[in-house]
Order: C-alpha cells, then structure tokens, then sequence
C-alpha cells in the first residue's frame, strides 16, 4: 500500500471539506394568531442575506362551507398560493423561495375566506437568519392601589390583575409580540410590537377595558414606556439607535420623533418608580443609566419632552 499517497488523499479530503461553507440550520416558528381573514393578515418578520426557502404550515376553521384562496408573501410579493374549500378545520402547506436582505414582512392575503379564521400558523425557512418570536416579554405596573402583570403567550400580550393582593382579572390585552407596560392616573399605558413591528400605546382601565388606541410607528423593537408628569414617554429602538416620542395621558396625539443621541443601543428600559424618566440603555450586553430633565417645548410637540443628559459607566 502507497501510505504517502494515501496520506495526501486524506488531506486532499480534509481540505475539501474545509473549504465548503457551513449549511445553515432551519428556523422554525409557530404563531396561533386566531384572527378571521378578511383582510391581509402579517404573520411575521423573516430576516434574510440572500435566497431563502420557506414553507408555511397553515390552520384553518370555519363554522360552515367556505371556498377561496390563499397566497402567501414576503414583503408584499407572493412566492406561493393555494385553493381551499372546506367546513371545519383544514390544513394547507405552503412553499416557496425568495431573495432578499435584511428583514420582509411574511403575510397571508386571503381571496373569498371571510368566513374562515386562521388558527395557527407554523413557518420554517432554511437560507433565513431569523423569525420574529412570539411574545416573550413580562412587565408588572403599578396604578393607584392596582397591580396589573403583563406576559406574553402566543403571540398576545395577556395581563393578570392584582388587588389587594389577590388576582382579580386575567385576560387577553392584545395581539403582539414586544410590550412594556406603565401605570397612569387612571390605569395602565400598554406599548406593543404587532407581528410586522408596528408600534403602538394603548390604554387600558383599572378594569383592563380598552380605552384609547394610538399608532406610534412602524419598524421598531424593544418598546419601553413610563408616565411622568401627565405625559406618556416611549422610547424604541430602530437600526441601532434609540429613539423617543411623548404623548398625552389620553393618547389623542404623540409628538415627532426624536433620535436620543445615546450612541448605540440594542434595548431600553425606564426604572420604575424614578422621579423623572430614567432610562437603561443596553448594547451588546452593556446597560448605560441615563436621566433626563422635561423641559417646556413648543405646544404643537406636546408640551414636554425629555433630554437625557447624564450617563453612567458603560464597563
């Protein structure tokens, strides 16, 4: 037996394998949205550096006989469809490819299925970097002599109401992923990602009824939000940097957006119980501690806003 040349053959293969870069793994998610299709419905963000494969496990019900179609897109462009006709519950597998980078919303756009409800959605992708996770989030919040804990579970933020240290109410608030919640004068203040990241406040009474819906913004990650002074602050986070907006207790109106100038961040928080909005802002496993100082502004930007100044130790 040549052992030189079976040396080199060896280590020929060796290199071989080397060379050829690591297949990466699927992403898996699975969403119970339970919503009707009547309209398009975001399932949720898929972030990608090239071709992707994706397929998408859907469930439907309905109470009698629908007939219509499906189609499935990325970013507002279809990569597949099907037919269905049913009564009861039907499952339908749909799959596809697209090319793209960064992050595309996946929807479902349904044709003549009003009478449908899509109970729960599974995705996978092989080629994707990522799938928008369910809510995962808890936060609890203090209002008067209330107590409202807030958790994610399946795609909705639930609250559980606490008083006089019993729990008294527990319900779903709303669909969503990220969330933050505060305490106000009369109740609570809810911030939330939808499954495209479209922020919103909302308000709910010491009943946890809804009172007061407002649209924030779109393309945002890691909501905080505090009431200070009358005012509702809200900061996010959106391509690395953090950023803050302010509405009334009421949400009838939010001022522009401000970019905070902390330098890079990841994720914020406000410390619960500071005399003034107090944020922690994270990057790359790093919080730095900031302060602000509401100063009086033009009316038509909501009267107060907030300029953090003060910075902690990054190390």
């Amino acid at each position: 037996m040549d052992y030189g040349k079976l040396a080199y053959l060896k280590a020929e293969e060796l290199e071989s394998r080397i060379s050829v870069q690591p297949r990466k793994l699927p992403a898996y998610a699975g969403f119970a949205p339970d919503v009707p299709l009547r309209d398009v419905v975001e399932i949720a963000e898929i972030k990608a550096s090239g071709a992707v494969a994706l397929v998408v496990k859907l469930t439907f019900s309905a109470a009698g006989e629908v007939s219509g179609r499906i189609t499935a897109e990325i970013g507002g462009a279809a990569f597949s469809d099907a037919s269905v006709s049913f009564s009861g519950e039907k499952t339908e597998v749909l799959i596809g490819a697209a090319e793209f980078s960064g992050a595309k919303t996946l929807a479902l756009r349904p044709q003549n299925l009003s009478g449908a409800v899509l109970k729960r959605a599974e995705i996978v992708t092989v080629g994707g970097e990522g799938i928008g996770r369910e809510a995962s989030d808890f936060a609890v919040a203090e209002s008067g002599t209330a107590v409202l804990a807030a958790y994610g579970r399946n795609m909705s933020v639930m609250g559980c109401l606490f008083s006089g240290g019993e729990a008294v109410m527990e319900k779903e608030l709303c669909r969503g992923s990220r969330f933050d919640v505060c305490g106000c004068g009369d109740g609570f203040i809810l911030a939330h990602n939808d499954a495209a990241g479209n922020l919103w406040l909302k308000k709910y009474g010491s009943d946890l009824g809804e009172t007061a819906v407002l649209y924030a913004c779109k393309s945002a990650e890691s909501p905080a939000v505090c009431s200070s002074g009358g005012r509702v602050f809200l900061m996010y986070v959106r391509d690395g940097a953090a950023y803050m907006r302010t509405a009334d207790e009421a949400l009838t109106r939010i001022s522009g957006e401000t970019e905070t100038g902390f330098g890079r961040a990841d994720a914020v928080k406000f410390v619960r119980g500071a005399p003034s909005p107090t944020a922690v802002v994270g990057w790359q496993e790093k919080c730095r501690l900031k302060f602000s100082q509401p100063e009086t502004v033009r009316e038509a930007t909501m009267g107060l806003t907030a300029q953090f100044s003060a910075e902690g130790v990054d190390d």
